[in-house]
């Protein structure tokens, strides 16, 4: 299986560049791939949280942080 990252640094700003980084995870996703989205923050959003701002169709790819707390 194909493994891809998406990288965003400011996953708790609810923007447009948010909007696009779980379309395009969401995308890969459906082709196949093993999906990740990948931030240096503290607290990623939960895939409700997700889904609650941006609506229902973002999902198949996992959520991750690098930074120093959980994620």
């Amino acid at each position: 299986m194909i493994r891809a990252a998406v990288f965003n640094t400011y996953l708790n700003t609810w923007g447009g560049g948010e909007r696009s980084t779980y379309a395009v995870a969401t995308c890969l996703a459906q082709m196949g791939m093993d999906v990740e989205v990948v931030t240096f923050e503290d607290k990623v959003p939960s895939h409700a949280e997700i889904e609650s701002f941006f609506g229902p169709g973002n999902s198949g790819f996992r959520l991750r942080s690098l930074g120093n707390g959980k994620g």
